[in-house]
């Protein structure tokens, strides 16, 4: 192996503030000053001294609360920019430098003082482990303490340390002095340095641990590789300390177990991650490394990948095995059945997409039965996919083609036709669906061949578009799709609608829909359903009802818009009243007279509601229309005349019901825009005078739609000495012309 070149490149960051929360950060930070503390204090003064008992009071508890859900926590010592730090492992999510968790003054005090502390005793690392008692834990800290035990600077003192560690039956903890890193030839990230440093040196210690049978020894050979990788979350990390493990092998532990070991610790996320990173870095491992023995490896490492992979039968490690597949790695034949069918079918897919005509042609011309039933099958199972990706027109051609056989008398059509039933009554009508319901026009569009080509089983599907979206434009659609399959679908709907299946606004859609199309049998039979809807509980529907009924049936709604003038409901008299004046009613002028007079005497505020309603209707009625000789407009004028009062004594008047309000001043000025002709004008041009008022610029904009209606006579007075020519002078509405009224003030 060619030790210069670089087999991982990049290092993890060790986190500066963690992402954690204040309470956490506080209890983290109190246990290691209390812990440095602990350490100093008992080194200093002896362990029974009061000082050293009371600075390791409670610390055990601490340590527990800390580690309940931790197996280990870890000090670090790294060199960044020519100085060293302390990085803390396993106590909070991410790593972290120990000076983040602490303020500045005590950062340079307690971080520095377990710098010196652990340097002097050779420490890069040290890891205390959950499993500790409390009586290993206080012994640990003794140990540590040692006054003859301060300064460890040769092997024979290390392993006097090791031997009083051993001596107090302090096993869970994991320590690695700088004698034990290992040779840094090649470039790895330090961190993976570090945990290959300390896999090496607790490998080295199992021994210790006699009387073993195979099975507990496999358990804790299992236990160290896992507690030693657990605190690190960058996979590129982990990959790299894989990858190097073959540095670290010895008679203990030999460098496949270390491999089957590690693949085996990983959590399904850190194993996908790994695989990903195996698959990125493969082709540049090889190309660095020239032995065999290392090529072996990395088909370990792989062969342990696809073990794992396979336990899996998820979207995610069939992905990871088809990439390792496309790379080369694993073999067509080893990948498990239904990635294999993933995988052909994505093939026949593309083949498809390429040339459709060529491939359905194919099948056309196939007359085996046996090659034709598997052709099929796969030509079936890509119609999935094709509306996934909005290729309606190719999903046609292949139905088309599969209707077609479908209807021969031949083996073939049999087959034929039972495919295309399963196109219909599986999950293909629910995927068109949700594609008729999500889609644009465009789309619902070319969904309409593919629906008229399903008929019946895409029926109840359309139904319940129809029932469950709340876009009016779809809904539209999916009715005109139903009465185009024919009559058994418009069959279908008619029922459902009597049947009372749908929410009442939904049938207001739909049967506006139906009556708006050009088929005079469903426009019919819905009218006779709208009428119905006239006296429904809902009045809402009951003012939808009204207001297609007038759409629909105009003059002929006459009946039906009068007597809804006496519904119980505000909302439903105030769309009766619109829709007789929309249908230009000539019998609705004296009732809407006799309204107006009841309106005056009894007043109220659903009154004065009706009364503005009115005022709006005679905008959309025939001036030629008479009620006592009086047109729309002429009894609009002598309302204003008689009551359009404002001022103080308009407030007094108003309280019994003899001034109009500023809303029905407003609403008769715009009925005026509407059918008012040049005698509107003088009246018009006094209320416009109050340009602050709402009805002032609803009367000026009145002025200017009748000025541009009848241009000619403002022509006229604009040049003076001028022949008019001939015009057409518009019928003088009837009764005495009212006077102006004068000019409203505050």
């Amino acid at each position: 192996m060619d030790d210069n070149k670089t087999l991982i490149e990049q290092d993890a960051p060790i986190a500066d503030i963690p992402d954690i929360d204040e309470a956490t950060l506080k209890e983290v930070f109190g246990f290691i000053v209390s812990l440095i503390q602990a350490l100093l204090r008992t080194g200093y003064y002896t362990s029974e001294h009061p000082e050293s008992e009371k600075a390791r009071a409670g610390l055990y508890t601490k340590f527990r609360q800390l580690t309940l859900k931790k197996s280990e926590f870890t000090f670090l010592i790294q060199e960044k920019a020519e100085k060293a730090h302390i990085i803390v492992e396993g106590m909070l999510p991410n790593s972290c430098d120990l000076r983040a968790l602490m303020l500045a003054g005590m950062a340079e005090l307690y971080d520095e003082k377990l710098i010196i502390f652990l340097e002097r005793k050779e420490l890069i690392s040290l890891t205390l482990k959950q499993k500790m008692q409390e009586q290993e834990f206080y012994d640990f800290i003794e140990v540590m303490s040692k006054p003859i035990l301060t300064d460890i600077n040769d092997k024979h003192k290390r392993d006097r340390f090791t031997f009083f560690l051993q001596e107090k039956g302090i096993s869970n903890i994991s320590f690695v002095f700088n004698e034990d890193l290992i040779s840094w030839e090649r470039d790895i990230p330090w961190r993976a340095w570090i945990a290959l440093s300390r896999l090496r040196k607790d490998i080295s210690l199992i021994p210790i641990l006699r009387n073993l049978d195979q099975k507990n020894l496999k358990k804790v050979k299992k236990e160290v590789v896992s507690d030693v990788l657990r605190p690190m979350q960058d996979p590129k990390l982990v990959f790299s300390t894989l990858v190097n493990s073959d540095l670290i092998h010895s008679k203990v532990m030999k460098e496949e177990e270390i491999e089957a070991y590690i693949v085996e610790s990983f959590s399904d996320d850190m194993l996908f991650a790994n695989v990903e990173e195996f698959v990125n870095s493969h082709s540049r491992l090889k190309k660095l490394v020239d032995e065999k023995a290392y090529e072996e490896k990395l088909l370990r490492i792989l062969n342990g990948f696809k073990v794992r992979l396979k336990e899996f039968d998820n979207k995610k490690s069939h992905e990871l095995l088809e990439k390792l597949h496309q790379n080369g790695l694993i073999a067509f034949d080893e990948l498990p059945p239904r990635l294999k069918e993933e995988i052909f079918l994505k093939t026949f897919l593309k083949t498809f997409l390429n040339d459709p005509d060529s491939v359905l042609t194919r099948l056309d011309q196939m007359e085996d039965e046996k090659q034709y039933g598997s052709f099929v099958k796969s030509t079936a199972r890509i119609m999935p996919r094709l509306i996934e990706r909005d290729r309606f027109q190719e999903f046609l051609k292949i139905l088309l083609v599969l209707e077609k056989h479908a209807k021969e008398g031949s083996k073939r059509g049999g087959q034929a036709k039972v495919f295309v039933e399963q196109i219909g009554s599986g999950g293909i009508p629910l995927q068109l669906k949700d594609k008729f319901m999500s889609g644009k026009k465009e789309t619902r569009l070319a969904l309409y061949p593919i629906f008229l080509n399903l008929e019946s089983c895409i029926t109840p599907h359309l139904l319940a578009v129809i029932d469950e979206t709340e876009d009016q434009w779809v809904r539209k659609n999916a009715t005109e799709l139903l009465v185009q399959m024919g009559p058994s679908a418009g069959s279908y709907l008619e029922q459902a609608l009597k049947a009372g299946k749908f929410r009442g606004e939904v049938v207001i859609d739909v049967v506006k829909t139906l009556v708006t199309m050009d088929n005079p049998e469903m426009k019919e039979k819905m009218t006779s359903l709208v009428n119905e809807y006239r006296h429904h509980q809902d009045p809402g529907l009951r003012k939808h009802a009204l207001t297609l009924l007038a759409e629909v049936k105009g003059k002929g709604a006459e009946g039906a818009l009068l007597n809804a003038l006496n519904d119980s409901n505000l909302e439903v008299r105030k769309t009766a009243i619109k829709c007789l004046g929309i249908i230009k009613s000539e019998k609705a002028l004296p009732v809407f007279m006799e309204v107006l007079k009841n309106t005056v005497e009894s007043p109220s505020k659903d009154a004065e509601e009706i009364e503005n309603q009115i005022y709006c209707a005679f905008g959309f009625m025939d001036n030629h229309l008479t009620h006592d000789d009086k047109t729309p407009e002429g009894i609009l004028l002598e309302v204003l005349a008689h009551r359009a009062h404002t001022g103080t004594i308009s407030r007094l008047l108003r309280k019994k019901g003899n001034t109009l309000s500023e809303a029905a001043i407003c609403a008769i000025c715009d009925s005026l825009a509407r059918i008012g002709t040049e005698i509107s004008e003088s009246v018009l041009t006094e209320l416009a005078k109050n340009k602050k008022k709402p009805w002032g610029i609803k009367a000026q904009q009145a002025l200017e739609m009748i000025k541009r209606k009848y241009p000619k006579k403002n022509e006229t007075k604009q040049r003076r000495g001028s022949t008019p020519g001939p015009r057409t002078v518009p019928p003088e509405p009837s009764g005495p012309v009212p006077e102006a009224i004068p000019h409203p003030t505050d």
